[in-house]
């Protein structure tokens, strides 16, 4: 018996409440778009603005929104990205699964109810790669205490054990100067070659994509978030970034993670955030002791990408310290500061010492901090075990590999260094009683067998990792919330899900799921499943529909999804962020190569699974004797009647095939839903 029903009642979901409804009317029109002072890009946006207008909810409100389409010759929908719309399957916006595409000069409505979840989440288009430029934040507070317009003013805010000044939203986007049509085309004709990376990293839909004195004249300049000293900020930063995975800091700032993808977390001290497309973060940002106009650079750098790691050309930012007089309500405002950047070439020798000096700096920095730490903590304290973590970063030995995505390589980039670099992780006291665990983030590197012709030294930007780290601090987070019961069942169901690429015979590029093909969708799954009388499924674990497309869940089923990777045509393994619609899920584990159930079925390398909707299945060193290149498995409970996506969320994979459909008890659809389906 491959399933477990579990004595979990949807029905607990329609509980009637005083909650608020909040009613939008988006307009998604097509039109230049200019956000990093270079050239307009024909593209759709919402209500004449980029991004599109912020939502502000509180648990338990409900939503109305209209999505008007005003374009002439695009369909749409908008997907709210980690919103699991419990009995609202229909205003989950994927075209062909839970709705019709919204043709030119029609409207759809979404109604729906936020339950049993709040944090940072944000929405987007779901169709095509128009997820770019119609994208916005939506923000659950957890309560009274957390709502900025429930909290008298000067009062701080608080989240859980949290407390802070402000809210901030720091929402991360790429740009490309191609228009969109023509750059979809391109993923979607035999025209493909390889992936292309954006012109520009955006911060809250800005930046300057050459900053120079003339550029001055015409251009408002970057992102900036003004702080008053000696404060305490609750920084949401959003991953609307469709195709990178960045690192993110704040230069001389160490940030604290708080919620990761809505839940709230055990405090982490980190240096940088590994942000992959679709994830967010709450992370706390202490101020230090600075005078009026100070300003410290936020900067972005590439992780995971074949070309090989480096600050990003253009995503950047600023915090600006300001007086308490000239504070304001604003989220962010405008400035102008070009980054300022040093660059030096030097002889092998030359960089080789300096290589040296830095990996001898960093191993004294390395021990004095040990010592130190002994001398603090030399016994567990109270708050340590509160937290359920001991003073050692996870072990493990990691090799590297290829990275993001295949491109043409430039002449000027070196071979990419395939060395590790310890990480310290410490503990300290937060004043709110919880222990905080601390990563130093990235090292000075200690490569000393490699010079570097081309030494790169950026005055104003924060350091950023030097490598590539599969699982990243993941398995050093622990959720506030206390263990799920599921997580310790143990008869469950795995579906792997084994992602190839190939070349149909009109020479087009795909994903393959499982060795087939995503299905074309005429009409919505509801409909299609409406008309077929007798429904047949292949084998006892898979349970695919072969007339749908889609994988079968019973209702309150708990099952183990495994995100499998695979070489790619050029014999390097990509990193891939999955999402899952309708639901959030366990990461409960992860490991190198070909996952094997046999031998890898008990696996639990997750001390403290998170629950998430967007979790990253990392690359490992690709072999002869496999073409598997790491896993990952997450777990969920089926209990969401509907059918739900899920799928890759870097947009030009999904939309090349990376996406399967969940059909979980579509037969319980209807007596669930919430609302009646207006049009």
């Amino acid at each position: 018996m491959y399933w477990k029903k579990v004595g979990y009642l949807l029905g607990a979901i329609v509980t009637v409440s005083q909650a608020k409804l909040h009613r939008y009317e988006f307009n998604i029109t097509s039109g230049q778009v200019n956000p990093d002072c270079s050239v307009g890009v024909e593209t759709p946006h919402i209500n004449g603005q980029f991004p599109g207008p912020p939502i502000y909810v509180q648990t338990g409100d409900e939503l109305e929104i209209t999505v008007r389409n005003k374009m002439t010759a695009l369909n749409t929908t908008i997907h709210y990205h980690g919103i699991r719309q419990l009995g609202s399957a229909d205003s989950d916006g994927v075209p062909g699964v839970t709705q019709d595409p919204i043709l030119p000069g029609d409207y759809y409505v979404q109604r729906f109810k936020v339950t049993q979840q709040a944090g940072t989440y944000f929405y987007h288009a779901h169709v095509g790669l128009q997820d770019d430029s119609v994208q916005g934040s939506f923000i659950v507070y957890e309560s009274d205490t957390a709502n900025p317009k429930k909290v008298p003013d000067h009062a701080l805010l608080q989240a859980g054990p949290y407390r802070y000044k402000k809210d901030l939203i720091l929402q991360l986007s790429e740009w490309w100067h191609e228009p969109l049509v023509k750059r979809q085309s391109y993923y979607t004709t035999s025209n493909f070659a390889f992936d292309r990376g954006s012109d520009s990293i955006l911060m809250n839909g800005r930046t300057v994509f050459n900053a120079t004195e003339s550029t001055k004249e015409s251009c408002r300049g970057y992102t900036t978030f003004d702080v008053e000293p000696n404060s305490t900020y609750r920084l949401r930063v959003i991953g609307a970034n469709s195709f990178r995975t960045l690192a993110l800091a704040i230069k001389e700032h160490n940030m604290t993670m708080m919620e990761v993808d809505g839940g709230l977390i055990y405090p982490y001290q980190t240096s940088y955030l590994e942000v992959t497309p679709g994830q967010r973060f709450s992370v706390l940002l202490k101020t230090g002791d600075h005078p009026p106009g100070t300003t410290f650079a936020i900067g972005t750098s590439y992780l995971w990408r074949q070309r090989g790691r480096g600050v990003t050309e253009n995503g950047f930012g600023y915090i600006r310290y300001v007086e308490h007089a000239n504070a304001t309500d604003e989220n962010s405002t405008l400035m102008f500061k070009p980054v300022i950047k040093y660059a030096q070439k030097m002889d092998p020798l030359e960089s080789r010492f300096k290589s040296l000096s830095r990996a001898i700096n960093a191993a004294r920095e390395l021990n004095q901090s040990i010592r130190n730490n002994r001398g603090v903590n030399n016994k567990e304290s109270t708050s340590d075990k509160i937290a359920g973590k001991h003073n050692d970063h996870h072990k493990k030995e990691h090799k590297y590999y290829d990275h993001e995505e295949e491109e043409e390589e430039e002449e000027e980039e070196e071979e990419e260094d395939k060395t590790n670099s310890t990480k310290q992780k410490i503990s300290n006291k937060h004043p709110d009683g919880i222990t905080v665990n601390n990563s130093t983030g990235g090292q000075p590197s200690t490569n000393v067998g490699k010079s570097d012709p081309k030494e790169k030294t950026y005055i104003d930007l924060p350091v950023f990792p030097q490598f590539d780290e599969p699982d990243w601090v993941w398995r050093n987070l622990r959720p506030l919330e206390e263990r799920d019961p599921i997580l310790d069942e143990e008869d469950v169901r795995t579906i792997l899900f084994h992602t190839t690429t190939k070349k149909t015979a009109d020479n087009i590029s795909h994903y393959v799921i499982n060795h087939r093909l995503a299905p074309v969708r005429r009409q919505t799954l509801v409909n299609s499943f409406a008309k077929i009388e007798n429904q047949t499924y292949t084998g006892a674990m898979d349970q695919y529909n072969e007339a749908l497309g889609t994988y079968r869940l019973e209702h309150n089923e708990i099952v183990d999804f495994v995100f499998q990777n695979t070489k790619n045509g050029g014999g390097g393994c990509l990193l891939h962020p999955w999402h899952t619609h309708g639901h959030s899920h366990f990461v409960i584990a992860s490991g190198a190569g070909t996952y094997v159930h046999e031998t890898d079925e008990g696996i639990r390398n997750f001390e403290y699974p998170l629950l998430k909707d967007t979790t990253v299945a990392y690359p490992s060193v690709p072999t002869n004797d496999t073409d598997g290149c790491g896993w990952t498995k997450v777990r969920i409970i089926a209990d969401n009647p509907g059918f739900w996506a899920v799928h890759c969320h870097i947009t030009t994979h999904m939309i090349q095939g990376k996406m399967i459909v969940l059909e979980e008890a579509p037969e319980l659809i209807s007596k669930y839903n919430l609302y009646p389906r207006i049009h």
